[in-house]
């Protein structure tokens, strides 16, 4: 019977863990932080956020369903519902669609994400506005769906469900 080798031995903590100067402010992701241009820069930053994540084949299957869905693909779900215990990865999933969408020009170049786009068969990233916005504020969010309607496009988060997606396609969370 072969023995399960400790987790140090298989892999490497991230460099500032070792050298002592782990943010435990980092585990505080909010989206709305990020979309202000605030926060910790691991979650506001597309290259820092994309190289510290380890894209798992779960994340990476989502994320290319979402890009081929906005590219006009059918074999993307065009809704999708997170469902998660607490710390499961729904606020990072969000930042990660975020980031792959928000600035098209700038995440095709990210290693991670062109692995995503040759994985979806893609050449780029599609282009697309990003909005969000928060069930606290219910104006807005009517505000958001009648903008959706009236410009058939964009992405937008409301009523406590998050979306990206074209007029009549969304991702849910």
């Amino acid at each position: 019977m072969s023995t399960l080798k400790a987790w140090r031995q298989v892999v490497s903590p991230h460099e500032d863990i070792r050298r002592g100067r782990f943010d435990a402010s980092v585990f505080a992701a909010d989206l709305g932080e990020v979309m202000a241009g605030r926060g910790a820069v691991d979650y506001r930053d597309a290259a820092a956020f994309f190289g510290k994540t380890y894209l798992t084949k779960g994340l990476a299957e989502l994320l290319t369903g979402v890009v081929r869905r906005l590219s006009g693909h059918k074999d993307g779900e065009p809704v999708m519902q997170m469902q998660t215990q607490f710390s499961g990865g729904k606020t990072h999933t969000l930042l990660a669609i975020y980031h792959l969408l928000n600035d098209p020009k700038r995440s095709v170049n990210l290693a991670p994400v062109k692995r995503l786009i040759a994985d979806a068969e893609l050449k780029t990233v599609p282009n697309a506005g990003v909005r969000c916005l928060f069930p606290a504020d219910a104006r807005r969010v009517e505000a958001a769906r009648r903008h959706h309607r009236a410009s058939r496009c964009g992405r937008y988060c409301a009523g406590g469900q998050n979306y990206a997606g074209r007029a009549g396609q969304g991702f849910s969370g």
